[in-house]
C-alpha cells in the first residue's frame, strides 16, 4: 500500500513540476522496465511483465485522477500539460518559450567548434564561441553530450561512452542469470537510464553530486560479480577460513 501511495505522490510532483524531461521519463519507465526484463529468464520474465500490466493501468489512471484533483487549485489541465511538452519541441521564432531557442543556438554553436577539433576536443572547460550560457560557468551548457563532443573530441566521447557501454552490457549479463541481484538492478538500471535521457537536455552529470547515476550501477555490478567470483572460485573460500583461523 506504502508502495502505491508513493507512486501516486510522486505523479503529482511530476505533473506540478513541469519538467519535460521528468514527464518523458516517466512515460518511458514502463517501456524501459519491459526492455530489459525481457532479458531474464522466462519465469521471472513472465512475473514482471504481469506486474508491469497492472502498474501501467495504475500509472495512466493515477494521472487521471491527478489531474482531477490538481485542476481547480493549479489549473493543471490535460491540454496545457500536452501544450507545455511539445512547446520543448518548437524551435520556431513565434514560440513564446526560450529554451528550445536557446538550445538551439548553442547546437549550432557547439558543433562548429566541435568541427575545429573533431578528434581530441577543444579541452574540458572550453566554452564555444557564440554561446555562453553562464558567465560563472561559461564551459556548462544544456546540451550536455554535445557539450562533452566538443571539450573532449570524438576519441573522449567514444571512451566515456565505452564506460557506459560496459555498465549495461555487465548489467544485462547479471540480469539474465535472474534471481534477487537480477530483480534489483532492473530498477537501477532503469533509474539510470532515465537520468541520462533527461540529462541530454539538463546537464546533470556535470554536477559532482549528478554522478553518482553512474556508479551506483557501477558499483552494484562490482558487487554481484565478486558475490558470484567467492561463489564459484574456491580460492575465495580458502582465504576467508585462513582469515578466521589468524
Amino acid at each position: 500500500m506504502w508502495l502505491w501511495i508513493a507512486l501516486f505522490l510522486s505523479l503529482i510532483v511530476a505533473l506540478l513540476a513541469g519538467r519535460r524531461a521528468l514527464l518523458l521519463v516517466t512515460m518511458l519507465t514502463p517501456l524501459l522496465i519491459l526492455i530489459l526484463g525481457s532479458f531474464q529468464p522466462p519465469k521471472e520474465r513472465l512475473l514482471v511483465r504481469r506486474s508491469l500490466g497492472r502498474v501501467t493501468l495504475v500509472l495512466v489512471l493515477g494521472v487521471g485522477l491527478a489531474v482531477l484533483l490538481l485542476r481547480p487549485i493549479y489549473a493543471i489541465t490535460f491540454e496545457g500539460i500536452a501544450d507545455r511538452f511539445s512547446a520543448g519541441f518548437d524551435f520556431s521564432a513565434t514560440t513564446l518559450d526560450d529554451s528550445p531557442a536557446d538550445r538551439s543556438q548553442q547546437y549550432i554553436a557547439l558543433v562548429r567548434g566541435w568541427a575545429e577539433y573533431p578528434l581530441i576536443g577543444a579541452g574540458l572547460g572550453a566554452s564555444a564561441h557564440g554561446s555562453i550560457r553562464s558567465e560563472i560557468m561559461p564551459w556548462a551548457y544544456e546540451l550536455y553530450y554535445l557539450a562533452l563532443l566538443f571539450q573532449t573530441g570524438l576519441l573522449g566521447f567514444l571512451a566515456y561512452t565505452a564506460g557506459i557501454v560496459w555498465i549495461y552490457s555487465s548489467g544485462i549479463g547479471i540480469i539474465k542469470r535472474g534471481g534477487v541481484d537480477s530483480q534489483l538492478l532492473i530498477p537501477i538500471l532503469v533509474g539510470t537510464s532515465g537520468l541520462l535521457i533527461a540529462n541530454g537536455t539538463n546537464p546533470y552529470l556535470a554536477r559532482f553530486d549528478g554522478i553518482w547515476v553512474i556508479f551506483l550501477p557501477l558499483a552494484f555490478i562490482n558487487y554481484s560479480l565478486l558475490s558470484r567470483d567467492r561463489a564459484h572460485n574456491p580460492t575465495f573460500g580458502h582465504v576467508r577460513r585462513l582469515r578466521e583461523q589468524l
